[in-house]
This record gives structure tokens, sequence and C-alpha cells, in this order.
């Protein structure tokens, strides 16, 4: 632990939190984070890592336990509360204005005003360089915040959270777009500011860097605190790793692992394909009837990858090949002609809210019922209800404007798109985020009916278990490059985790 950092004086402490939504998400969690020290947590996806972040950081309301700051208890009312407190967060999506100025982003609603509300200019400018000072940038705070790189705006965050926020700074998967010179920035920044004594949260998925910035571990697992190490003790990866997964007995989520392979030509395939900046040279081959799992962390490439296959990007170099015959998707209308079909982690990209469920199901037919004079009607809402009915929406929500909707339901309703315009081969981003668990289930039994009936699928997703409930096969990125390809017995939960994690844990693991 470096100097600073008090085993017996936390900056902040969270006690025997609990958190409920439709299920317990935090069940008497306490942690404690200290000045000078990088205290980084860990979890898999649900573990209750975002909303233990939101609790501290004043955005969501604990339902039990406490919160001290300095040794006093206080309750939140909201995120300027907790700013009061000093306590800031830097999401993973900058909430940073594009058209303004580094500076006019560093000081934005903390501007220094005179009398009467106007703008001090000269106490503004002295202000903004003591903070780019303090922070060791060497940035010209007149540039447009939409001319720096990605790694500039990252700490161009993390200089305004540092503003709001002399405590206690909450990272989210900070580097998740970073290139390696823009993380040894990063690493930089974050060392000035821990020996200044601020007190830093960092999640990530990354054992590489946490080995060489993490003073402190603490792993989250189904709501409560499952592990903590310290550096001092010196990290065992690989334990972290099985913490994090758990000791997880066989259960329905295993039964694609063990069933038979397929036998057929592959529907699509993927020959060295590459787009720079997120993936490099993957190559993949999907058959009929198989659901291939894409696993990894965040920036590691796989959204991308789903993208550029319905035509919402453009691989570098490489070759798709569509039952065997080469294919390249100029954007989503040519993706749905040629067979293709996708389902963003985003439901709010592929919804049209103010429209009925039923116009959303049949966005990707309405081609087939359209000529040049009219709309068939009639046929589409029968094509529309006989679609969603297969797909578990209940006839009620049919006529309903998609925004009404639950998630779960949203995300059938896309799924339904895809029966009403059968596709050859469909791409599900996170088919499952955001749902309940009877939605999740729904779900995932219409993907194995779509499965049976000979569709061929990606599926994407940060959910072990989904990955183990639905694929036989799994591969995994990191970095942007196929790391493992894993199959049969040698399909876990752990063999996906550490091979999703950079050379550090590898090595540890071998």
């Amino acid at each position: 632990m470096p100097p600073g950092a008090s085993p017996v004086a936390p900056v902040v402490e969270v006690l025997g939190i609990d958190k409920s939504f439709a299920a317990p998400v935090l069940q008497s969690v306490s942690a404690a984070f200290h000045a000078g020290e990088i205290h980084a947590v860990l979890g898999m996806n649900g573990a209750g890592k975002s909303t233990l972040m939101k609790i501290i950081a004043g955005v969501v309301a604990p339902d039990g336990g406490e919160i001290r700051v300095q040794g006093r208890p206080v309750r939140f009312r909201g995120p300027r509360d907790a700013f009061a407190a000093g306590i800031a967060m830097v999401y993973q999506e900058l909430d940073l204005a594009r058209h303004l100025t580094v500076g006019e982003n560093l000081l934005l609603g903390a501007e220094p005003r005179r009398r009467f509300g106007r703008l001090d200019a000269p106490a503004e400018r002295r202000e903004i360089a003591a903070l780019l000072d303090d922070c060791g940038l060497a940035v010209d705070p007149r540039r447009p915040l939409r001319d720096l790189r990605t790694g500039e705006r990252q700490q161009v965050a993390i200089a305004k959270a540092f503003h709001r926020a002399r405590r206690l700074l909450i990272l989210d998967e900070p580097t998740s777009a970073l290139n390696a010179a823009e993380v040894e920035a990063l690493f930089a920044l974050l060392g000035r500011l821990r020996a200044r004594g601020l007190a830093i949260i960092y999640i990530s998925h990354r054992f590489d860097e946490l080995e060489r910035i993490a003073d402190r571990v603490t792993v989250l697992r189904n709501g409560r605190v499952a592990f903590t190490a310290t550096a001092e003790q010196s990290y065992d990866w690989p334990r972290i790793a099985l913490e994090m997964v758990g000791q997880a007995a066989a259960s329905e989520f295993d039964r694609a692992a063990d069933a038979p392979a397929v036998a057929a030509p592959p529907r699509l395939e993927l020959r060295a394909v590459t787009l720079r900046g997120q993936f490099e040279d993957v190559n993949l081959a999907i058959r009929p009837g198989e659901a291939l799992g894409l696993a990894g962390i965040a920036g590691d490439g796989r959204a991308a990858l789903g993208e550029c296959l319905f035509g919402l990007g453009r691989f570098d170099c490489g070759e798709v090949l569509l039952d065997g015959r080469p294919v390249a998707p100029r954007g989503p209308e040519a993706a749905v002609a040629l067979g293709l079909g996708f389902v963003p982690d985003d439901r709010a990209q592929a919804l049209c809210p103010h429209l009925p469920a039923s116009a959303n199901a049949t966005l990707a037919a309405v081609p087939r019922f359209a000529s040049w004079w009219r709309l068939r009607r009639r046929r589409e809402a029968a094509l529309a209800g006989e679609c969603l009915a297969a797909s578990a929406v209940a006839p009620p929500y049919w006529p309903l404007p998609a925004r009404a909707l639950s998630g779960g339901t949203q995300q059938k309703l896309l799924l339904a798109r895809w029966l009403a315009h059968p596709c050859r081969f469909l791409v599900l981003n996170e088919p499952t985020r955001g749902v309940d668990i009877r939605a999740r289930q729904e779900i995932h039994a219409q993907i194995d009916a779509r499965l049976r009936a000979g569709l061929a699928a990606l599926i994407i997703s940060s959910d072990l278990e989904e990955l183990l409930r639905l694929c036989r096969r799994v591969v995994v990125l990191r970095r942007g490059r196929v790391a493992r390809e894993l199959a049969g017995a040698a399909l876990t939960r752990e063999a996906i985790l550490l091979a999703a994690m950079p050379e550090v844990a590898q090595g540890a693991a071998s």
C-alpha cells in the first residue's frame, strides 16, 4: 500500500449496502476506499459493480446500509450531494460536450461567477490553468474537444471529475477505447492523482493493467463481496478469476457445450477480416443450426465485428462468404437483402419508439407488402401477429408503441422482426442485456427454436452463462485478435475468462 493509504481511516466507506430492483442486486456489501490508493473492483456481468458505483456517486439510493465520508455517515439525494462530498465518477461513455472547448468542458456547470451571475473570465482562465497543471495535462484549453484523440478526451474527463471530486474518483473501464500510448498517459495521470492523495476506484477486467496499478482488489459475485486482496500479498490472478466466476455446478446453462457438433458446410465464413483499431485477422466459420459465441472484454472489437457483418461498418481487408459466395454488404438494406439480420446491444438503435409493436416487427419485411402505390396492411398485420405470438409477445402489447413496452418485450420484438423477414444468418449482440429472468428464458427458447430450424447465429455476449447455454463453440477475442476457440469439455466459464484476460493471466494460469 502506498504512503498515505491508511487502513484505519478510509476516505469513503460503504457498510452493509443492500439494493434490490426486481431481485436483489447488492447484499450486505462493505468496502473501504483509502486516500492515495487505487482500488480495483472486479466482477462478472450482473455482479453488482455498476449499481454499487452509482450508489457511491449518488445516482442511485441504497435500500439499506450506510455510506461514510471521512468517518461521518452521509445520505446522498443525487450526484450533486456526492460532488459536495468530494466524490465523482467518470463513466465509460464520456459525458463531455464535443462542440465546446477543453476549458469549457472542464468547468462546465461550475464556472466562477461575479455579482449578478456574470462569468468571471479571468478567474476561469486561472482555474483552468491550475487544474491542467494539477493533472499534468499539456493540452491547449482553447482547443475544441472534438479535435482531441480518444485518450486525450479521457484525460479531460478525468480532470473534469477531479475538479469536482477531491476525495474519491470512480473510473469505469477507462482504457476500453484507448491505444497503448494513451493507456500509458492515463496511468501516468492516475499516478499523479494518487500521489496527491486522491482515492481511486478502478473498474476493469484487464488483469495486466491491474497488476501494474492496483493497490487493492475487491471481487463482487452475485451482489456480495467474494474476495479482497492487496498488492502487498501478491495477486493470485487464477484464483481471482475463479472468485469472479464462482464454483458453479453443472446446470441448464451447460446444455449447449455437450450438444452434438453440426455437420454441414459453413453458412458464414470470415477469412482474415480486419478493421484497423478494432480487430485484426479474424477467421470464423459458422454452420446452419449453430450458434457461435464471441467472448471478450470491453474494447476488444466484438461489437464492431458484428456491425460490419450487417453493413454498419466496412472491413478494411479480408473476405466474408455466405453459403460459399463472397458478400460485402454496403449497408443494412443490402445486408437484409442478402439474408443477414442484426439485433444490437442498444435496443434504441433498432426500434422506432412511436410505432406500434406490430409495425416494428415487420420493418425489415415492408418491401414484401408494399407496391409503388399501396401497402397491403392486412397481410402485414397478419404476419406481425403470427411472428409476435411466436416470439412470446402477448396480443395486448401489439398495438402499443414500442416505447411503452418493457425492455424484455422490446427485445422479443426485435427477435420477431427476423421471423417476419426470415434470415439465414443472425448477429445477436448482448441478446438478454437488461431483461428479467422470465424474458431471458423466453428469448433463449426463441433462439433455440431458430437454430433447430436451420438458422446460423453469432452471439456476442458478456454473460458467460448465456454463452454456455446457447453455444457449443466460443471464440474469445483479446485485444482484437482471436485468442482461443473453446469447445466440448474445454468450454467452461473459467477457460473463457482466462482466455479473455491479457497475458498476465495466461502466464499465471500456466
